[in-house]
């Protein structure tokens, strides 16, 4: 999964600018909680972009397994 597939989630409110911030706030921590806290975004969004950031930490999707 690629950053582009977080930016595909986020608010089309937000600059680009923000949409990196968020991106590379998740390749740091990899808690989809702290991005929430943050960035004030939904938890689907935060998990999404902490996917795309770490997909080796989503090896099977934990809704199909």
């Amino acid at each position: 999964m690629s950053g582009a597939f977080c930016f595909a989630v986020l608010p089309r409110e937000l600059s680009e600018e923000e949409r990196d911030r968020i991106l590379d706030e998740a390749r740091h921590t990899a808690d989809p909680l702290h991005l929430m806290h943050l960035f004030a975004i939904s938890a689907h969004t935060a998990v999404a972009c902490t996917r795309a950031a770490h997909p080796e930490h989503f090896a099977t999707d934990p809704t199909r397994a």
